[in-house]
């Protein structure tokens, strides 16, 4: 029970006050108490404090005003000791967390340090993966605005509800987003300048093709002043412009020559060539002394494609040459059939025409001479060809040609029967003529088929140092070939090796197509042109897959006769003479699958013969 305390009454004199002064320097009063408890004595007590925490607030408030002001003038003063500052007391404050994290006192669910720090690593960790998928997206790396793209897609990044609700997370992944963006754009336009500097390299060949394919004609001289102008163009100032000029335009236009079964005239231009002059002046030649090894190797090639290319001509020198005649026969049989007259002058005209035209595909004038012969004896015949006005097309001859032709099947020596049997007006014989060239075109039906084209890129890239795609060249480079991965080597394979093993390689690619549509074809004639390419395009992994087998075998037969390069070093051989071999080396001769002791030590003989 509390005690009870008597209170003394009111009646008696007032006790009297006086002011005084209290702690903290507050006036208070002392009043005179008539008693005392202890309730009493703690609420005196309390009132003394209460002013006291009071003066201790306002102190203190006037001290953080006082130290911002200050702070701001420091930062506006002396910024770089301002920001160290801060950066010591952050510092300070986070070791602070961490030791009483260490000691326990604070767990992960209530360590700010720890909530932030994991916020902003999980921001940085989803950089790292917007690094990664932004530069492998040939999307992303085929802009025309970079930098547009990138802001963009940054402004798309903090969006992310990962780190959207986080200003720390934001800040601290700001320099990592800033640096992606560097390398991005940096890497978009070094692109963009490689695409225009391989476009402007080819416009510079381009601008010349016609006048080199008349030189090869021998239509041209490369004495013309255009070939002058030609070399001295700002287009063709960069460091290998010559030997680029022999690779993608004189060797192509020559190697065409010998893929035409012309060897000799093949190695003449290839002279022509080494002794050209372009510098009247100085006596400037355009090959030079580093080109000898290339001029040399192309006359290695042109000798040993020679042969195969001249069991190849007959066949494609017929196909040429009914190229060439095929307008001036159709010309001159609609003249005889519309019952015009064949005048001399007509005709002399219409033969020096075929004479010209010849000669510019590059055929032989005997082979002209013998085709106006042949069409001065038709002209002297006493009947001519059925007459428009009184043939009409057989509905079931016209069906049977369309049918062929849809096809691919040469139709010609057809469409001229039944011509003569009076079932093709002279109009739809002609439609039907030009048809039948149409549609024979193999690369216009069968190599310029999506899906063919798909499986030729991957066949020409297999020869390149770039990725083809739909017949060109992309900016994306290759560390491997064909040959290095059936060598399973690290050496550099020259560029006329990769160029005429290449060309080998397609010629297989296009004979296995040539021969898969035949076979198709005549497993089932009455096959629809859709139904047709269904089947190629089911056929073509299959087709790809041996047609690869039976390369390596041919390509590496052709690597065994030591005739082309294959970046073997001088020392490498002499490692080898020494007893130690390097391990490439012996992988090198491993793979090549010599069958005997003889096998190879032939093919190094004949490798440092061709090679050195």
């Amino acid at each position: 029970m509390a005690e009870r305390v008597q209170v003394q009454g009111l009646g008696g004199q007032v006790p009297g006050i006086s002011p005084t002064i209290q702690r903290g320097g507050q006036y208070a009063v002392q009043v005179q108490q008539a008693g005392r408890n202890k309730l009493q004595d703690l609420a005196d007590a309390l009132s003394t404090v209460n002013p006291i925490l009071q003066q201790y607030g306002q102190i203190r408030q006037f001290q953080q005003e006082r130290d911002i002001a200050a702070g701001q003038q420091f930062f506006a003063e002396r910024p770089e000791e301002a920001v160290e500052a801060l950066q010591t007391g952050l510092g300070k404050t986070k070791r602070e967390l961490r030791k009483l994290a260490d000691q326990g006192v604070i767990d992960e669910r209530s360590n700010p340090d720890f909530l932030l720090g994991i916020k902003a690593a999980r921001g940085k960790t989803l950089a790292k993966d917007f690094r990664r998928e932004l530069l492998t997206n040939p999307d992303a790396m085929n802009q025309e605005d970079p930098v547009g793209y990138i802001q963009q897609q940054i402004a798309g990044f903090y969006e992310r509800p990962e780190i959207a609700g986080s200003t720390y997370a934001k800040q601290q992944v700001q320099p990592v987003l800033e640096s992606i963006s560097n390398e991005y754009i940096g890497q978009v336009t070094r692109i963009q300048q490689d695409r225009e500097i391989v476009q402007g390299k080819a416009d510079w060949l381009g601008s010349i093709v016609d006048d080199v394919k008349s030189w090869s004609g021998n239509r041209a001289a490369l004495s013309d002043d255009v070939f002058k102008q030609w070399i001295d163009d700002g287009a063709g100032n960069f460091k290998g412009s010559r030997k680029y000029a022999l690779d993608n335009l004189f060797k192509p236009v020559i190697m065409d020559m010998v893929e035409q079964g012309n060897t000799g005239g093949a190695m003449r231009k290839l002279r022509d060539l080494e002794n050209w002059v372009i510098n009247k002046d100085t006596g400037a030649k355009f090959v030079t002394a580093e080109l000898m090894d290339d001029i040399n190797n192309m006359q290695a090639q042109i000798i040993n494609s020679g042969s195969h290319f001249r069991n190849m001509s007959t066949q494609m020198y017929a196909d040429q040459r009914k190229t060439a005649e095929d307008p001036f026969a159709a010309e001159f049989l609609q003249r005889l059939n519309n019952s015009q007259p064949i005048t001399e002058a007509f005709f002399t005209d219409w033969a020096t025409r075929v004479r010209n035209g010849f000669q510019d595909q590059g055929l032989k004038s005997r082979d002209a001479e013998n085709f106006i012969t042949q069409f001065r004896e038709e002209a002297n015949k006493s009947y001519n060809r059925a007459q428009e006005r009184n043939i009409v097309t057989d509905p079931d001859a016209f069906a049977l040609i369309q049918g062929r032709l849809g096809l691919g099947l040469e139709s010609r020596e057809l469409i001229n029967d039944l011509l003569d049997e009076g079932k093709l007006s002279f109009s739809d014989y002609k439609s039907l003529l030009k048809s039948n060239d149409d549609e024979l075109n193999f690369e216009k039906n069968v190599m310029s088929f999506p899906p063919v084209r798909d499986y030729t890129d991957q066949v020409e890239s297999a020869f390149s140092s770039s990725v083809i795609r739909q017949g060109q060249f992309s900016p994306v480079k290759k560390e491997t070939n064909f040959i290095t991965d059936l060598l399973k080597t690290k050496n550099i394979i020259h560029p006329n090796t990769l160029s005429s093993l290449g060309l080998k390689a397609k010629n297989i690619w296009r004979e296995r197509l040539r021969q898969m549509r035949v076979r198709m074809v005549n497993a089932n004639p009455q096959m629809t042109r859709s139904q047709l390419e269904t089947q190629i395009t089911q056929s073509l992994q299959t087709e790809y897959e041996g047609y690869t087998a039976f390369t390596e075998e041919i390509i590496r037969k052709e690597l065994q006769t030591g005739q082309y390069d294959l970046g073997i070093k001088k020392n490498e051989f002499d490692k080898f003479k020494a007893g130690k071999p390097s391990d490439d080396f012996k992988s090198l001769i491993t793979n090549l699958q010599f069958t005997s002791r003889e096998e190879a030590s032939l093919f190094i003989s004949n490798y440092l013969e061709n090679n050195f």
